[in-house]
């Protein structure tokens, strides 16, 4: 991770569908998600998987899905530091922001290695970045930054108590929102979770600065709770929404 300057390294997982080694023509879109110990298997995982080779195969297998390639990248023990793009102080403790470096790893390091190693669609129409509670912030914000790299944001049970709503308005005042006409954001969270307070704030903060409503897919339910199971169910409509595909 050549952005930081204490030679911090990174384990990535790279995921390819089935048909990937059959037909060696076809392009991919890819999917990058954080957290990637927990992605694919309950080995690796801090509580269970999200299943996402599962889901997507299954989507392939019901003609719903195409295929993409989904690139996990390790979490670390700064975690919440790499997840966040403004420092903040909580349980009594300072982490001091590194989003902006970790985005730039994504967009200056990890995406140009996958191009150019992979088979892969590499415009932004074809490209996604999904996370969820600290991951769904530095979705949030990586993929508002770089409309030019991202064009799909999966951001589910984000927490945006690490991103409060003056941090967030400075954020937009940064943004060209005539850039963003391309971009679709998906929000969800949870009643059982305080997060949902922050789903429609957000959507109506979006669309005040010019997000085009239609863009932005909004889901608050009432009976998940703040992990991966949650996460695995929700993330099939999730994807399907994104690449506008009838769900």
């Amino acid at each position: 991770m050549p952005q930081f300057d204490d030679e911090r390294t990174r384990t990535i997982r790279a995921w390819m569908p089935k048909d990937y080694d059959d037909n060696l023509t076809k392009l991919y879109p890819v999917i990058y998600m954080h957290d990637g110990q927990n992605l694919f298997d309950n080995k690796t995982s801090y509580l269970v998987e999200w299943e996402i080779d599962e889901s997507i195969t299954r989507l392939i297998d019901e003609n719903k899905f195409d295929g993409a390639i989904v690139v996990g990248i390790d979490n670390s023990n700064r975690r919440i530091n790499e997840y966040i793009p403004k420092s903040v102080t909580y349980e009594e403790r300072l982490y001091e922001a590194e989003g902006d470096l970790y985005g730039r790893f994504l967009v200056e390091t990890l995406k140009p290695y996958i191009d150019s190693h992979y088979r892969t669609k590499k415009d932004c129409k074809n490209t996604m970045i999904v996370g969820s509670s600290l991951g769904g912030v530095i979705s949030f914000y990586i993929g508002l930054k770089y409309p030019e790299v991202f064009s799909k944001i999966g951001a589910l049970s984000t927490a945006f108590h690490f991103f409060e709503s003056q941090e967030r308005e400075i954020f937009y005042q940064s943004l060209n929102f005539e850039n963003l006409s391309n971009t679709k954001l998906y929000l969800d969270a949870s009643t059982r979770e305080d997060l949902w307070i922050y789903v429609e704030q957000v959507k109506g903060e979006l669309k005040h600065k010019g997000l085009r409503p239609e863009n932005i897919y909004t889901l608050v339910n009432s009976y998940h709770n703040h992990d991966e199971i949650a996460w695995c169910e929700r993330f099939p409509f999730m994807l399907l929404w994104l690449f506008e595909i009838d769900v």
